[in-house]
């Protein structure tokens, strides 16, 4: 039987990301790729580059966040580059988690088990993200919570803002997996 030469791609693909090192790579490799960016970029990159300039500013329209975010540092075109580069990766990012098996992930008894915790904690972190990090750039120019460590550092941002934009991917990863099994959970019945 011959198979059409994407469907065997996607078919190896969805079988790397049932693998250990595809279950990592697919959470953790697009954080990977940014952190060169954050790291080795020289801190004049926009301005020797009109069309990552019209691409940055375009992206900081769309989402202030990169904006709030790059401004304060040190280095404020190198961390707007990067931001604009992980909203650029976020799309990648989550047709691997789709790729993922999602019993690999959360096990479907687990949800069972603890109906009402999940969407709880999600709540909560949902809350906590918006609150110690997005409401205190309205409010004051200076970055808030752990995001000061990348101030100064371009480490830091590499780090912090990567582990952020993770962050906010997986976390809506995982609303959407458990919406996906209310009716298991809640056992809803035809």
């Amino acid at each position: 039987m011959n198979m059409n030469p994407l469907s065997e791609l996607y078919e190896r693909v969805r079988h790397f990301a049932s693998t250990r090192h595809g279950i990592f790579f697919m959470i953790f490799g697009p954080a990977l790729l940014g952190m060169p960016v954050a790291l080795f970029l020289p801190e004049n990159v926009l301005s020797s580059s009109p069309w990552l300039m019209l691409l940055t500013d375009f992206f900081g329209q769309h989402f202030p966040m990169i904006v709030r975010l790059s401004e304060p540092t040190d280095f404020p075109q190198v961390a707007k580059l990067f931001y604009t580069f992980m909203f650029l990766l976020i799309p990648l990012w989550f047709c691997g988690l789709f790729l993922l098996p999602d019993e690999r992930i959360v096990p479907l008894e687990h949800h069972i088990k603890h109906k009402i915790r999940s969407p709880l904690i999600y709540f909560l972190l949902t809350f906590a993200f918006v609150y110690v990090e997005l409401i205190p750039h309205v409010t004051q120019p200076d970055m808030g919570g752990i995001m000061k460590l990348s101030k100064h550092s371009r480490l830091g941002l590499s780090i912090w803002g990567s582990l952020l934009m993770g962050g906010g991917v997986c976390l809506i990863y995982m609303i959407i997996l458990w919406i996906k099994r209310i009716p298991k959970i809640y056992k809803f019945h035809n």
